[in-house]
């Protein structure tokens, strides 16, 4: 099976075909919904924020945040969709606000408790070295925090899988959806790594063009990074799920 960056890009443009425009609208809508939703709730710049304030834009940014999970598990159906050469529409992004969206919140925040625990040792040396204020302790910060680093870009990897396996497979407890992920992933991770590296010089094109030339960059990844889904999963008959639309049904 190739796997190649440059494979999975030419599969991706070829389901881009014809679908842009309903890639671009559902990465804007996506996109702006988290932007106007955070706006109220930004500390005003003109004068200090109170612990009241910082509070409420703290606990809002998560809600929203997990709101934007939802959402984009939307987006990933519709290149879904792309790939298997199906009907979408822009409403398929709030798609998974009325079918179990409890199952992408609790693997994400799953996930988030693994990074969470990674970063505890980290955390505590962080503190030790602002209490005691040596060479040595700051060396240790430094290593701890590399090793986070390292170990939240392997979560990551492992994970890649995940909302694609959770839209394909409805019935699935997240636990398994989670074991599925690392078998899909195992001996994979490498190549995924190379493809997130390989659209970093695109990436800074488009922030050279004041952003906006994510238009195209966005969906052009997130079709990439469900090519790359499709393409591992072929290799694992077993864990070929219904296709997500007659999961659904």
């Amino acid at each position: 099976m190739n796997h190649t960056s440059k494979e999975l890009k030419r599969r991706a443009r070829e389901s881009l075909t014809g679908h842009y425009r309903l890639a671009m609208t559902a990465f804007v809508t996506a996109y702006l919904l988290i932007f106007l939703l955070n706006v109220p709730f930004r500390p005003s710049l003109q004068e200090p924020a109170n612990k009241f304030q910082i509070t409420i834009s703290f606990l809002a940014s998560c809600i929203i945040w997990l709101l934007s999970v939802v959402l984009n598990s939307g987006v990933l159906y519709i290149h879904l969709q792309f790939s298997r050469k199906k009907d979408a529409k822009p409403a398929d992004v709030f798609r998974f606000f009325s079918r179990r969206p409890d199952r992408f919140l609790q693997s994400t925040l799953f996930i988030v408790l693994l990074i969470f625990m990674a970063a505890s040792p980290a955390m505590i040396c962080s503190a030790f070295a602002l209490w005691i204020e040596t060479p040595l302790t700051w060396i240790l910060m430094a290593v701890s925090w590399i090793f986070v680093i390292i170990l939240t870009g392997i979560f990551i990897l492992m994970f890649h899988p995940l909302y694609f396996l959770l839209i394909d497979r409805p019935d699935d407890s997240v636990t398994d959806i989670l074991r599925k992920c690392c078998a899909l992933m195992n001996g994979h991770k490498a190549e995924k790594l190379y493809i997130n590296l390989s659209f970093l010089g695109l990436l800074l094109l488009s922030l050279l063009s004041l952003g906006i030339g994510l238009l195209w960059v966005i969906p052009y990844i997130n079709q990439t990074n469900t090519e790359f889904y499709l393409s591992i999963l072929k290799e694992n008959p077993s864990e070929i799920p219904l296709r997500s639309e007659e999961a659904w049904s």
